[in-house]
């Protein structure tokens, strides 16, 4: 059966791997981003305002950051 399924259908095992490999970049992702909002988080307001941050805005400044990067 999965023989003539690949036969059929050449992309048939690609398509779960490259749901894998996305799955594994989005964990990476979220990871990245998780770590750098802690490390800012860290900071006390005073560090935070001489960045130009305000505790609020953490979260959309990271985002933001690793969006155009």
């Amino acid at each position: 059966m999965a023989q003539s399924l690949a036969a059929s259908n050449p992309g048939f095992l690609s398509s779960p791997l490259q749901a894998v490999a996305e799955m594994f970049d989005k964990v990476t992702w979220s990871d990245e981003f998780r770590q750098r909002v802690a490390a800012l988080d860290a900071l006390s307001d005073r560090q935070l305002a001489r960045k130009g941050l305000r505790r609020s805005e953490i979260s959309r400044h990271v985002l933001r950051d690793m969006s155009l990067s």
